[in-house]
């Protein structure tokens, strides 16, 4: 096998493993707690706010993802990280800080690593890697070999 054959297979363990653990998240109600500039938050908007949103999120906005710039009882100022769409898909931001109107919210969660979740795609990562390198390998054809005898038999 060549070392570029060998260098997709790894190329598309890497990617194949990005995606699992981008999976092992999930997503916390957040009761009064104000959550650190560290962690990321989800803005769930009401309708209205989703309206009133419009013009600084885009449209049929449905939720902001984001790391909490400042947390008051009128606003929450996020670095955006992600809207998501009705659709369900997601435009990616660049960090820009955007205010959010409290009373656009609906609810609050937070995004906390699920450590089950992660030690079960981690197992089973390594078991698909274990059995693509003993693909990669190759064992033989799976025809035992006949015994080696000497000459004459």
């Amino acid at each position: 096998m060549g070392m570029r054959t060998l260098s997709r297979s790894f190329g598309s363990a890497a990617a194949a493993a990005a995606l699992l653990f981008a999976a092992c998240y999930k997503l916390v109600p957040v009761a009064g707690e104000t959550p650190s500039g560290e962690s990321q938050v989800v803005l769930e908007f009401t309708d209205a706010g989703a309206e009133q949103l419009g013009g600084v999120l885009g449209a049929a906005i449905i939720s902001a993802r984001g790391r909490p710039l400042a947390w008051t009882a009128d606003t929450i100022a996020l670095a955006m990280i992600a809207t998501t769409r009705r659709t369900g898909e997601e435009q990616f931001w660049k960090g820009d800080r955007v205010a959010i109107p409290r009373g656009a919210v609906a609810r609050i969660y937070e995004r906390r690593l699920d450590r089950g979740k992660t030690a079960l795609f981690a197992v089973t990562g390594a078991a698909i890697a274990f059995g693509a390198q003993q693909v990669i390998r190759g064992s033989g054809s799976g025809v035992p070999r006949p015994p080696n005898r000497g000459p004459g038999q």
